[in-house]
């Protein structure tokens, strides 16, 4: 019969035993989001963000230039439609 000799004690589940572990230790760091994502080797997305912001906000001015405003108030496009009362006729 032979026997291994191991220098790595068995993990034990406690909590799965129904049982409460022997020392509890908690451990508080605090410091803020960026040297969280730092401490636990998360990339930086800033730069990222900067670059999807600058494409946005230039989809977005390329669409309103193409936006027809007349289409968004008609009454105040077409003046010859006004009748007595400034109110839009319906012919």
């Amino acid at each position: 019969m032979a026997s291994s000799l191991s220098i790595y004690k068995p993990v034990v589940d406690w909590k799965a035993r129904g049982q409460q572990a022997a020392m509890e230790v908690s451990v508080r760091i605090d410091c803020t989001p960026t040297e969280a994502r730092r401490l636990i080797g998360a990339p930086d997305l800033l730069p990222l963000y900067e670059i999807l912001t600058q494409a946005l906000e230039g989809w977005l001015v390329c669409q309103l230039a193409r936006l027809d405003l007349s289409a968004l108030a008609p009454e105040r496009a077409a003046p010859e439609r006004r009748t007595r009362g400034g109110r839009p006729s319906a012919a």
